[in-house]
């Protein structure tokens, strides 16, 4: 399967290289699996961590060269790397390792492969990782911890996030104050996807922010990706119209 996926690619490279022609740059996303398996059987391949120190801290791949995306010296740290070594990215969900590769295609590497989903959708693959020094060995609240974190009587919105997400992030202030606003009417509820990847498998979701909305107990809506303060309360109000 593997194989045929990739084999046209493969075989152009091959093409080119016996014709004597450099062959253009390539990114390809790659899931978990077929990342692991290309990276295994790929000579002289650099694996690069775009992730900050601290998610580092909680889980790693071994062998990895670890270069913060959000470090201001980020750019000028990919300059020192070979670009005639094939290389392996990835981040926690697969954004800035997406822009990572970009710039590293635009700094001269020929085959630059993107863990899709990041290395969250490596632990769903129920791939291994090493355990960092802040390791937390719980895998999330049971579902039935969550289901009961739902109001029956009202709009329950939860919003999942993780803290290195920027997205995730914007949305704050405009959920603490809904949360503030409109307590009366709408539960709001926040959950750390970092520290409940359960509740990802369980629920069959991989990127982030991811919202869920239930209603009598019943989820009714959901949406992937930063919603604005106006959108969130436009999702709430069509379901409050049909209690």
């Amino acid at each position: 399967m593997f194989l045929q996926k990739y084999f046209p690619y493969y075989l152009f490279v091959a093409a080119t290289l016996l014709a004597g022609i450099t062959p253009i740059a390539a990114q390809i996303k790659l899931k978990a699996k077929d990342f692991k398996q290309t990276l295994e059987i790929t000579p002289n391949a650099l694996l690069l961590d775009v992730r900050t120190q601290k998610e580092i801290d909680r889980s790693y791949l071994p062998n990895a060269v670890y270069l913060d995306f959000y470090d201001s010296s980020f750019a000028t740290m990919l300059e020192r790397l070979d670009t005639s070594r094939p290389i392996f990215v990835f981040c926690a969900i697969g954004v800035r390792s997406a822009d990572a590769a970009a710039m590293l295609m635009q700094r001269g590497f020929k085959d630059v492969y993107d863990l899709k989903g990041g290395i969250i959708n490596w632990k769903l693959a129920g791939l291994e990782v090493k355990k960092g020094k802040d390791f937390d060995p719980i895998t999330g609240m049971p579902e039935k911890e969550f289901e009961a974190m739902i109001d029956p009587g009202k709009v329950t919105f939860v919003d999942f996030y993780a803290p290195w997400c920027a997205p995730c992030k914007r949305m704050v202030p405009a959920l603490d104050s809904m949360r503030t606003e409109m307590g009366d009417r709408v539960k709001i509820v926040t959950i750390n996807a970092d520290d409940n990847l359960s509740l990802m498998k369980a629920y069959n979701f991989n990127t982030l922010p991811y919202i869920m909305v239930f209603k009598n107990g019943k989820r009714v809506e959901t949406f992937s990706g930063e919603m604005t303060r106006k959108q969130m309360e436009k999702m709430i109000e069509k379901h409050e119209r049909v209690y």
